[in-house]
């Protein structure tokens, strides 16, 4: 689904995708095992950013005009889509990748069900695989991650989960 494009500040849900012109707009989503794309194009000012849960539903795109967020093999190729409809050279082209985080617990899960690792396989072989040089954030820690995104330049700001819940148990100790 396409995040509303209208709002100053825009939290993307899960299968939530946004793109466009850079605006004074901030993106923020907040993600586990899920995976985020984002893209920042400097001299054109295009940005996108998805937040897909995971990699497939192993079902054909049924022709419908926009992709299914939710999943990767839908929402990235949709990225590059994209990028070559603007003819935006993909060597210009800033990519960072968050999220797909793993708890301990789930590595013991047989490999079908550990969704993080299979959301960052995907994505980083996607990059590979189209020329694309994505720069790794926060990528497949054990923690959760809150991303804040800025599209009016392109910065992009990463918080632990774990960092977060640390802070605000601190702040109500000293409350109390």
């Amino acid at each position: 689904m396409i995040a509303n494009i209208r709002a100053r500040t825009v939290h993307l849900a899960p299968g939530d995708f946004i793109s466009g012109t850079a605006q004074d707009r901030t993106v923020i989503t907040v993600l586990g095992s899920c995976v985020a794309m984002v893209l920042w194009h400097a001299p054109s000012r295009f940005f996108a950013c998805c937040h897909f849960v995971c990699v497939s539903n192993n079902q054909p795109q049924a022709g419908s005009y926009l992709p299914d967020g939710r999943y990767g093999d839908q929402i990235l190729p949709h990225f590059l889509q994209l990028l070559q409809k603007k003819q935006i050279p993909l060597a210009e082209v800033q990519v960072r990748l968050c999220g797909g985080a793993s708890s301990r617990k789930s590595q013991r899960l047989v490999p079908s069900f550990q969704v993080g690792q299979l959301n960052r396989d995907y994505a980083v072989q996607f990059c590979a695989s189209h020329g694309l040089q994505a720069e790794l954030l926060q990528f497949g820690s054990e923690h959760g991650v809150k991303l804040k995104f800025e599209a009016s330049d392109g910065t992009l700001e990463i918080s632990s989960l774990a960092a977060l819940e640390q802070r605000e148990a601190q702040l109500h100790e000293q409350k109390n």
